[in-house]
Order: C-alpha cells, then structure tokens, then sequence
C-alpha cells in the first residue's frame, strides 16, 4: 500500500504505488447563470469524469460553503449549473437537486434481560429488577 498523499492536479488521495496508473478525470469549466454569473467573467475549473458529476460536485461544494440551502430546502431549491469542457463549444446545463438521508440499521443481538435502555416513566437508563425486565423476548 505505501503512503498516502494527494495527486498535486486533481487532488485524489491517492496510495503511493497508485501514482503511476493514476488519470486524472478532464478539468470542465463551470459557472452558475441563476447566480447571475457569466462564463466570461465568472468561469472556474472542476475535475470530473462527466459533466453531471462536474454540476453535482459544483452543487455540493456551492451548498457546503454556503447555508446548505439546497439539501434543508425539501426540494424547494435548487442551482442550475453550465459546464463546458475547455476546447469545446457545447455548454451543458443541469438543474441539481440534493437531499440528506438518513439511513438506518439494526442487528440482532442476544439481549441482557436484567437492562434495557429506557425506563417506561422516562427517567432514563436503569438497571430493572429481574420482574420488571420480562423474559427477554420479542411478543409481536
């Protein structure tokens, strides 16, 4: 594996014997027209292997930086992104939309039936007598 440090163009963290085969993805020219930006005056660079990831990068970075409007606004918000590749003519738009999700998981365990983390009456955790715990198992 060897050490790791990032590739000084794209910036990947990259593992030392990755650095030989390492490409890095082409640069694309982005700017924000809702923002009233213009490619003129306003174009910055993103590496990306496509110009949706180019936008959804820019999106991310665009929101991270500023009040997250995009991924608290329940898809009420959203940034339109240009994106050019530099020696090219086409100029690609794409609306970008993000959302926060929660992703839950819950393994089996063998259970402890002298605790349980939470009493009914709220007060919080406690150990519960042997009678109050029940037999460990789940009813429904």
């Amino acid at each position: 594996m060897g050490l790791l440090s990032n590739c000084k163009v794209c910036g990947k963290l990259l593992f030392d014997d990755e650095r030989r085969t390492h490409r890095c993805p082409p640069r694309w020219l982005y700017w924000l027209p809702d923002e009233d930006e213009t490619e003129e005056e306003d174009s910055r660079g993103v590496r990306a292997h496509h110009a949706s990831t180019a936008a959804e990068m820019v999106a991310e970075r665009w929101d991270y930086d500023g009040e997250l409007e995009i991924v608290n606004s329940d898809g009420d918000r959203d940034l339109i992104v240009a994106v050019r590749k530099p020696g090219s003519d086409r100029v690609r738009h794409f609306r970008v939309s993000g959302r926060i999700e929660y992703i839950y998981s819950a393994d089996e365990i063998d259970p402890d039936p002298q605790w349980t983390p939470y009493s009914c009456d709220g007060s919080g955790p406690r150990l519960m007598d042997a009678g109050e715990a029940g037999d460990g198992r789940d009813n429904d």
